[in-house]
């Protein structure tokens, strides 16, 4: 690879930067004080060029990420939506087959409401049928 021909600039800094630039090309082992000039400018370039490309990076990762909310959001209410019809059809049946009073069912109502708690969501249809059938134990929902 053929080795670029350099070309000289005026340079105005202040001494006390200089003295700082003497004393890192001393410390750090350049040949000059150009030398680390330029190393320090392509330091600094690559910086700029990494905080450009971190700025494109988090704005597409965030782009991304809204995108997939919002289709989960959408998965998420379809799901509520089909599982609220067939629960919707399920209440219809039973109350078609059993013979409720309104008062029963706000009185069922408070009793899951106490269980389900209880049970911090873990109810199901078998603790369901032991209730129906005067199995359950009331002490196992606590």
């Amino acid at each position: 690879m053929e080795k670029e021909k350099k070309i000289r600039i005026p340079l105005w800094i202040t001494p006390s930067t200089d003295l700082r630039v003497k004393q890192a090309v001393e410390r750090y082992g350049y040949k000059s004080r150009s030398e680390f000039i330029e190393a320090a400018a392509l330091n600094y370039l690559g910086q700029l060029s990494a905080t450009e490309n971190m700025d494109y990076v988090t704005q597409t990762v965030s782009s991304v990420m809204e995108s997939i909310q919002s289709m989960s959001e959408t998965r998420l209410r379809r799901v509520l939506y089909k599982q609220a019809v067939e629960l919707a059809m399920v209440e219809n049946i039973l109350v078609n087959l059993g013979n409720y009073s309104p008062a029963d069912i706000r009185a069922l109502r408070g009793k899951v409401i106490k269980d389900v708690n209880a049970m911090k969501g873990q109810y199901d249809f078998e603790t369901a049928a032991k209730y129906q059938n005067g199995s359950f134990d009331e002490s196992t929902t606590l």
